[in-house]
């Protein structure tokens, strides 16, 4: 109940926060694809072509992740 109650909190009050954090490492996570790509021997836009594809792109993501949020049924 208690994490419940703290969720709510951060997802209404710290919302560009938790947007930012999760943004940055979903970047992260697809510099590390393109990345393993490049070494295996992937031209550097197709890496990063690849990487993008296996994130579904970090904006739908970020975006899904709002969708799911406990209390975004109150922004709406």
């Amino acid at each position: 109940m208690i994490s419940r109650l703290r969720a709510l909190w951060n997802n209404l009050f710290h919302r560009r926060q938790l947007d930012r954090d999760l943004s940055e490492e979903l970047e992260a996570y697809e510099e590390l694809v393109a990345a393993e790509k490049l070494q295996v021997g992937m031209d550097s836009e197709e890496a990063r072509g690849y990487a993008r594809r296996q994130t579904g792109g970090i904006d739908q993501v970020l975006q899904n992740v709002r969708d799911v949020r406990m209390g975004v049924w109150i922004d709406r």
